[in-house]
């Protein structure tokens, strides 16, 4: 039937397929920025723990190290709490021109935090953090590549990074940049007795303490609210004892991810997303106009099926499999439509790149967006039309074409010959 009208099928098939294409584009950038989450075990379980004052209008700041080793100190709704801060790297050997990478210093837990390993040597501890002890780092998988081509003896090895002369302990795995797209790590040393607190101090003395960033892992059964309301405690007597630095502060906790994605990005992901299933929306109504447009022009067809035995539902199920056929094949059509879309997008924001977490593909949660969106609009085009054609009462067209039974057959049969 979709053969002997080849225009109609078409047109059908490209309007599903563009607005499947469509669709399915902005659900995989959704799907990278807001579902996916961090490529970790338990992901849903880290979080950032910063701290506000609305008073002097400071929102989801990073804490003072003092603060910091307090939290750790006092709380027990997380497995532990873990910081780092960020910083440019240039990494060389002697005589060498050196070489700028984006690094960051880890507490010695964080990466047992993280429950990542290394997929050659070791990651830092917290023996590597203790001041006095011996300087290390830990490379990124495209540094083992790009720079040492893989050799496998690069552990032990030395290298300047920053002009310190630091000894390699590990390589990450492919994948891992945390805490965004990090290529080289050295432990946090820093310590709050190097730091005086409390009292009036210089701006130049604030200035040089360390603000690190804070992530937690909650711990099985704690919720995000109850570690909240910890530490919120934690804030509350911190302000008492320290009333100089601390007062009118508060903590905050928020999924990892969120921080770096904002709450206007959310907003944006979402009604981008509505907004192209309202365009799908708009192609299978359409799609359900042109079928409805065939359908009527099909009474006598259906009048002919009706009078040699043919129910309701098996009528029906004819109309609804012509709209998943075409369903179908707008299917196959949106999913290339939308891998090259992804990669446009990719291309688009390559001199901007998102975190490590961010990745564009066509993955498994993609796909089965694809079949769900694919389904629904078989659905759509085709039960539209089906009930306008039953509602218009195919079996009064039934009665205007009656033929005795036996003749209907005699009919068929005579034309098949």
């Amino acid at each position: 039937m979709l053969v002997k009208n080849p225009m109609l099928s078409v047109i059908a098939v490209v309007t599903l397929g563009l607005g499947i294409g469509l669709t399915t584009t902005v659900f995989s950038i959704v799907n990278a920025a807001i579902l996916k989450g961090l490529p970790f075990e338990d992901a849903d379980k880290l979080v950032l723990v910063t701290r506000s004052n609305q008073e002097l209008g400071i929102q989801r700041n990073d804490p003072p190290i003092h603060d910091f080793e307090d939290w750790r100190e006092q709380q027990t709704a997380f497995e532990g709490l873990a910081a780092f801060t960020g910083q440019t790297m240039n990494l060389s050997l002697p005589g060498e021109r050196p070489e700028r990478y984006t690094g960051a210093q880890f507490t010695g837990n964080m990466f047992s935090l993280l429950r990542v390993q290394a997929v050659l040597g070791r990651t830092i501890t917290e023996a590597d953090a203790e001041p006095g002890a011996p300087p290390v780092v830990v490379v990124g998988y495209d540094v083992w590549q790009e720079r040492y081509a893989g050799a496998r003896d690069v552990v032990g090895t030395s290298v300047l990074v920053n002009g310190r002369m630091l000894t390699i302990i590990g390589v990450m795995p492919e994948g891992f940049e945390f805490p965004f797209n990090q290529d080289l790590w050295t432990p946090f040393t820093e310590r709050a007795t190097n730091y005086a607190r409390g009292g009036r101090q210089t701006i130049n003395e604030v200035e040089s303490r360390p603000f690190p960033t804070v992530v937690g892992r909650l711990k099985q059964g704690v919720s995000q609210d109850q570690a909240e309301s910890q530490m919120a405690g934690i804030a509350q007597r911190l302000a008492l004892a320290y009333p100089e630095t601390n007062e009118g502060f508060t903590t905050e906790i928020m999924p990892y991810t969120k921080r770096f994605i904002g709450n206007q990005v959310y907003a944006l992901l979402y009604t981008m997303l509505g907004a192209v299933l309202g365009v799908l929306l708009i192609a299978c109504a359409n799609v359900a106009n042109l079928l409805l447009a065939r359908a009527t022009v099909r009474t006598k067809e259906v009048a002919i099926r009706t009078a040699l035995g043919a129910s309701r539902t098996r009528v029906i199920s004819q109309l609804m499999a012509e709209a998943m056929v075409i369903a179908a094949v707008g299917g196959v059509i949106g999913l290339g439509l939308g891998y090259f879309g992804i990669g446009w997008f990719r291309a688009a924001i390559s001199t901007n790149p998102p975190p490590f977490w961010i990745t564009f593909d066509l993955d498994t949660t993609v796909l089965l967006f694809i079949i769900g969106i694919t389904v629904l609009a078989s659905l759509v085009s085709g039960l539209y039309p089906a009930e306008a054609l039953r509602a218009s009462g195919w079996a009064s067209s039934a009665g205007r074409w009656w033929l005795p039974r036996s003749r209907c057959r005699a009919l068929f049969w005579s034309r098949r010959g």
